[in-house]
């Protein structure tokens, strides 16, 4: 999709249809984008380009730049982020989408002296100012950047629709108990048979990690905030070479790009609370972002079964910073904790901890 703003902000292409055909995903359309302000002190034109994620209610809420620097990188992206969208459509159910966007930049004319006062002839109408004119701004091109399936037989479940799926919680693992092929080994508990292999043959990744247990003890949910996990793949056979040593299937999540502005999010639920918080740095170069859930299950299993002790807790924490428009270095660290003891029967404790950077 190519659209192109006017000065006015108004789309000079064609739009997609207002009431789209179901099961037909619809590009977002641009409702209100301001033009970019000249940046003060810079000379020269200049273009930046940008990857923008609209979310689900049309705002923006990523903006990475891929290339073009400064001032006109911060410009640009100050801009963008007052930009408004019609959000994408699948099966009339709006969806978060990244888009490309191309900001050119133009240095304004020097302003002109004023006529001297001695002047008695008129300027030539050519040379004339016309107050009528207005500059115009600068055109702005948005094309859609669409996700490419590396993996046959593949399932890619993104985070947008997990908050669709009920019991799952917004969390993006529990969705793939309702996938084809997939069976819990009890009802409520996120251990899953993958067609036929028992849960201890299905593989666990985050980001490429594999993770040796991705869910707490008992029902408890994955070992990773919701809001940290971008995308979720189920490969239930014939999965890639570079997961191997397993047979049943795989499930591998992905993270979220590193955010160019502020966000956090919190969730609170009857047996656990948790929140994450993301920090941009160094005019959006840079970002900080830290996570953690809590369980109090203890408090609430003392009252129904006292002679068993039940407690998890799990953390994220993840800092990057982009050297280039194509090169970014990231550290990413994880860790759960699980605690499980029957003090009747005497049994031990029985630890868990999944750690990795």
């Amino acid at each position: 999709m190519s659209l192109v703003l006017s000065t006015s902000g108004q789309v000079e292409a064609q739009q997609e249809p207002a009431d789209p055909v179901p099961g037909i995903v619809v590009k977002p359309r641009v409702l209100d984008a301001p033009p970019a302000a000249y940046p003060t002190g810079a000379h020269g034109d200049a273009v930046v380009q940008l990857a923008i994620l609209i979310g689900e209610d049309g705002r923006v809420s990523e903006v990475e730049v891929r290339a073009g620097g400064p001032p006109f990188d911060a410009a640009a992206r100050v801009a963008v982020q007052t930009w408004r969208f019609a959000p994408a459509m699948r099966n009339n159910v709006p969806v978060r989408a990244r888009i490309l966007a191309k900001v050119s930049f133009h240095e304004p004319p020097p302003a002109s002296a004023p006529p001297s006062a001695t002047r008695s002839q008129p300027l030539p109408a050519a040379s004339q100012p016309s107050s009528s004119r207005e500059p115009l701004a600068p055109a702005v091109e948005i094309t859609v950047e669409g996700e490419k399936q590396e993996d046959l037989g593949a399932i890619h479940v993104p985070r947008g629709d997990t908050r669709l799926i009920p019991g799952a919680f917004a969390d993006p693992f529990r969705v793939v108990e309702i996938l084809p092929g997939v069976a819990p080994v009890l009802s409520g508990l996120p251990y899953f048979f993958v067609r036929g292999a028992p849960p201890g043959d299905v593989g666990y990744f985050i980001d490429g990690i594999r993770v040796p247990l991705l869910f707490h003890v008992g029902a408890g949910p994955s070992v990773i905030a919701p809001a940290l996990v971008d995308r979720v793949e189920l490969i239930p056979s014939a999965y890639p070479v570079r997961f191997g040593r397993f047979a049943g299937g795989i499930m591998a999540g992905d993270t979220t790009s590193p955010s160019s502005v502020g966000r956090a999010e919190a969730q609170a639920r009857i047996f656990d609370a948790g929140a994450m918080v993301e920090e941009p740095f160094a005019g959006g170069r840079g970002s900080a972002l830290v996570a953690a859930r809590y369980s109090y299950t203890q408090a609430l299993l003392s009252l129904v079964a006292p002679d068993y002790e039940l407690g998890y807790w799990d953390y994220q924490a993840r800092l990057a910073y982009r050297l280039s428009s194509k090169d970014r270095v990231m550290l990413f660290g994880f860790g759960a904790f699980d605690h499980l003891r029957n003090k009747a029967r005497g049994m031990p404790r029985s630890l868990r901890a999944n750690v990795a950077g």
